[in-house]
């Protein structure tokens, strides 16, 4: 028998624009962070309209990709688990090799605060 709770916990969430202006924070575009958070990209769109509720768990990863390195490992790792199709496989097979090539360090993103809207990343279901 699975272990219920007994109550619900209820949590702060982020806000649409505090979303936006956090994944903007990061140098991200919302397609990196779609694809780094494993849901669709028109998902994070919904959020930071204000269309969907924020999962409180948004916040936490946003936090935490601040920390010194973590953007690289949190791409990395999305890259090494995401399934591409036949037309993401050379975008892949060139970042592999890049990150082979040592470029892969909080250099290669974008300047802080800028949100790039439109990048040719790896999303689920987007092929």
């Amino acid at each position: 028998m699975p272990l219920q709770m007994s109550r619900r916990w209820n949590y702060r969430r982020l806000n649409a624009l505090q979303t936006r202006d956090r994944i903007a924070g990061l140098g991200w575009s919302v397609q990196r962070f779609a694809f780094v958070y494993g849901v669709p990209l028109q998902r994070v769109r919904d959020w930071i309209s204000g269309k969907e509720d924020i999962p409180h768990l948004v916040g936490l990863i946003l936090r935490l990709l601040k920390l010194p390195g973590a953007r690289t490992v949190a791409y990395e790792y999305a890259l090494s688990v995401a399934e591409a199709t036949e037309r993401q496989a050379a975008f892949v097979a060139d970042v592999e090799r890049r990150r082979l090539a040592g470029e892969f360090d909080d250099q290669w993103e974008s300047e802080p605060g800028v949100l790039i809207e439109e990048e040719a990343i790896p999303t689920r279901g987007n092929g």
